[in-house]
């Protein structure tokens, strides 16, 4: 197996500190979105007025024109929200136009918003009922829908990035070529920040109730207070396996972060080994269950369907209200005992990248990598241990199984790996401290 030339192995790349610094600015740039997101979730939360002054705003219609509630105070103003594909609106389309042009000349203002629509349908709806009045979108629903485009445009960036991780460690620790693992580091790096923008993606959209990707139509309903609605996140398939990857990637990035100096021969194959994890799950979220379709309404079909980009023929359908998170997952303990679990799953992908490392490079029978991975691997258990301690305190509560939770398949499902995780932070410290199990 080829090694990293002797003079590259003793020198840490002047380009690292400067790509290093480029990441960390990246990761700012990430918080400072999470408080921006934060600010919009405080606001959103004030919810509608029900009484005294209506509140100003000011809307730009599709045709270029401006009007501003405030400057019509004294007129009679009606508002009407409406959307393209909602079939009471299309019922009183015309009937408000003729109320509009009979009322107009007696200071009567109509204003039209359009409520979680695409702009294409929007403007054929105008069309088809010859609709005069000033009609423009909600911004805010524009946002939700914006914001799930870009979560997904940086979905498919994190896979690409992870992907090239993938390749370019393992040729460079083949071929002895430093700057290809150097370059394989800088893009996990990045993979972290780029998932993080379809998790917060996701959040918005399950906070907003943007019915109109069928996760949040599935996991979330008006019903569910604000703290439900974020945990949902993992409240279902496809959110859980995005948020699984999202601590993967966090993982590796921080193990990426430490100095090299020690495991320098070993990187290559870590990089190689973690990253080619971090991009089966980026996959299956990419390719099997993107939390970022959406529902659409095909004309003469009985049920919707799901589709990242639009049918041919088919309508987007914006139900007004989900399904809402499963009954029997509104329990404190799940709403910790996924986060919980999913640290412990993902935390022992390191010590297993090592390991892994380790074998191919000839390097087992050496204390190195076990020095570096012990505390991975008791963080690891030790959040893996409070998930089966909520998990079972969830199915007890919950299923009942005659108090004993351990029959539950998916509580044995962890019991497993946990034990296997015990039985390896045995052997490694028994490795440390006595110099025992090495063979």
């Amino acid at each position: 197996m080829s090694q990293l030339p002797i003079n590259e192995q003793n020198t840490e790349p002047s380009t690292t500190k400067r790509s290093i610094t480029g990441v960390m600015i990246i990761y700012a740039g990430i918080l400072a979105l999470l408080g921006l997101l934060g600010w919009g979730l405080i606001k959103a939360q004030a919810g509608p007025r029900e009484s005294g002054v209506a509140p100003d705003f000011t809307l730009t219609g599709f045709d270029g024109r401006t009007v501003q509630l405030s400057n019509l105070r004294g007129q009679v103003v009606i508002i009407n929200f409406w959307a393209s594909w909602c079939l009471p609106c299309r019922e009183e389309a015309a009937y408000l136009e003729e109320t509009w042009r009979k009322y107009k000349d007696e200071g009567v203002v109509f204003i039209g918003v359009d409520y979680v629509d695409t702009e294409k349908e929007a403007l054929a709806y105008i069309q088809e009922f010859d609709i005069t009045y000033i009609n423009g979108p909600d911004i805010g629903t524009r946002i939700a829908q914006v914001l799930a485009d870009i979560g997904l445009i940086g979905l498919v960036i994190a896979f690409i990035f992870s992907l090239y991780a993938t390749c370019a460690s393992v040729y460079g620790g083949w071929r002895g070529r430093s700057h290809w693992v150097e370059s394989a580091r800088n893009a996990s790096l990045l993979v972290f920040p780029l998932l993080t923008i379809p998790v917060l993606a996701i959040v918005y959209s399950l906070y907003t109730f943007d019915f109109s990707l069928a996760y949040v139509y599935d996991v979330s309903s008006h019903a569910m207070s604000p703290f439900l609605r974020v945990t949902a996140l993992w409240g279902g398939q496809q959110g859980s396996v995005l948020f699984w990857a999202w601590l993967m990637a966090a993982f590796v990035g921080i193990v990426l972060l430490r100095k090299w100096d020690r495991d320098r021969e070993l990187m290559p194959y870590v990089i190689f080994v973690a990253m080619l994890t971090t991009t089966f799950f980026i996959g299956l979220v990419l390719f099997i269950t993107n939390p970022f379709a959406r529902l659409w309404y095909v004309p003469g079909a009985t049920e919707l369907t799901q589709a990242i980009f639009q049918p041919a023929n088919a309508m987007p359908y914006f139900p007004d209200d989900g399904n809402g998170l499963n009954p029997l997952l509104r329990h404190f303990g799940m709403i910790g005992h996924p986060p919980t679990t999913y640290l412990g799953f993902t935390g022992f992908v390191i010590p297993f990248a090592f390991a892994m490392a380790a074998l191919i490079t000839g390097q087992s029978r050496r204390d190195e990598w076990i020095l570096t991975t012990r505390r991975w691997t008791l963080f690891a258990w030790i959040f893996l241990s409070i998930g089966l301690l909520l998990g079972g305190r969830w199915a007890y509560d919950v299923l009942g199984w005659g108090g004993f939770w351990g029959w539950d398949p998916i509580e044995n499902a962890m019991l497993m790996p946990w034990l296997t995780g015990t039985a390896f932070l045995h052997s490694v410290m028994m490795t440390e401290k006595r110099g025992m199990m090495k063979k």
